[in-house]
């Protein structure tokens, strides 16, 4: 236990969409997905509250849906990790290069 305070506060909001981007020719039924998700974050000094740094970052990533609803699910949570992962990337990319010239 250090008892130090953080010297920064992160504050962000995350947003995710879904919309069809392939439709099955035959049944009009969508068998693929993109998901868009963004985040927007503001970097606060936790003494004084001042705003120091604030951006956003989007992605995006796919996933295709089957006929067995369980391999629906699965592939879209994996589309979820997916773009998640780049997003807090992107995010820590992007803080990083405020630490490095500030």
């Amino acid at each position: 236990d250090s008892g130090a305070a953080p010297r920064y506060n992160l504050i962000y909001r995350m947003t995710l969409r879904e919309q069809p981007i392939l439709i099955e020719r035959g049944t009009g039924t969508p068998n693929a997905y993109q998901l868009t998700g963004g985040v927007s974050f503001l970097l606060k000094d936790a003494a004084t509250g001042a705003s120091l740094f604030g951006a956003s970052v989007t992605a995006a990533d796919s996933y295709s849906r089957s006929s067995q609803n369980f391999a629906n699910i699965r592939a879209r949570r994996d589309a979820e990790d997916r773009l998640a992962t780049t997003l807090a990337d992107l995010t820590r990319a992007r803080l990083s290069a405020y630490f490095a010239t500030n």
